[in-house]
């Protein structure tokens, strides 16, 4: 039967080196380049942008000043004070920066050293505002880093996939905009360095996926009564290949690939992509 919510999350390990990646192969640049075919390039360009509530998520095209994430894309960060305040105490400091950010409107913060395997080695937009451009390298040289979470609507998030969960996913976006600027903010008033670092400005991969965490119901089987008491066998026959099908797609993921790869046009790195976001939804 259809889960919302795993029983355990997943858990991980690290079993080999980590090396950065260039942000420039990533999937979605590379759409916008047509590098994967001109469906998903039409629909980023096209179909995306006929919708108003959309684009003020910066979702095809419209224009950048109605929209919060390209306007503080573009807004420069201040200098750092010259008198910083007395901080005797590491851990106090980072007492007190987790109690601002939540204030500020983080729903969860911590703070970890930054590992530089797991910053971009290349941009792949540019940023004019601060003079950066496509493919120049990205110095992110912080000792540390300050992760916020924010939370989302659940529910919402079971329409997946439609507008509605792509509107929470934006809405999202936003709210971590000017979380992260004050709180950068807020730590060089205090005579110390920061930078932030939000979806608009992010020199950072994905860490984690959501879809690992939890499950969203994105489609159910459906069937009328009357198809229920005449063609019994034939409902049975129709779930029972449903669930060898899931089970099948579950357990072979190789071969599932293939299959993504010649049905859906794309090439084997997208389908990967497609099937990792996925493949916790598909549930028995």
């Amino acid at each position: 039967m259809w889960t919302t919510k795993p029983a355990k999350p997943r858990s991980y390990r690290v079993v080999g080196p980590q090396q950065q990646v260039d942000e420039r192969t990533t999937p979605h640049p590379r759409v916008e380049r047509g590098e994967l075919g001109d469906r998903l390039l039409n629909w980023r360009k096209t179909r995306a942008g006929q919708d108003p509530f959309r684009r003020i998520f910066g979702v095809g095209g419209g224009d950048p000043n109605n929209c919060l994430q390209l306007i503080m894309k573009k807004a420069p960060e201040g200098v750092v004070n010259p008198n910083p305040v007395p901080i005797p105490e590491p851990t106090e400091m980072a007492r007190r920066i987790k109690e601002i950010a939540r204030f500020f409107g983080a729903d969860v913060v911590g703070i970890t050293h930054l590992d530089q395997a797991y910053v971009y080695s290349h941009r792949a937009k540019a940023n004019p505002a601060a003079g950066e451009k496509v493919g120049d390298p990205v110095h992110v040289p912080h000792r540390y880093a300050i992760c916020l979470g924010f939370s989302s609507d659940y529910y919402r998030f079971l329409s997946n996939n439609s507008r509605i969960s792509d509107a929470e996913y934006g809405l999202g976006n936003q709210r971590m905009i000017p979380t992260t600027f004050m709180l950068a903010s807020y730590i060089r008033e205090m005579g110390y360095p920061a930078q932030s670092h939000d979806y608009s400005k992010s020199g950072y991969k994905i860490l984690l996926n959501a879809a690992d965490h939890y499950s969203i119901l994105a489609g159910a089987i459906g069937a009328s009564l009357k198809k229920l008491r005449e063609q019994p066998d034939q409902v049975k026959r129709f779930l029972r290949a449903n669930v060898k099908g899931l089970r099948y797609m579950q357990e072979n993921r190789s071969a599932a690939l293939e299959t993504m790869v010649r049905w859906l046009k794309v090439d084997r790195e997208m389908a990967e992509g497609v099937y990792e976001l996925a493949i916790n939804n598909f549930a028995l």
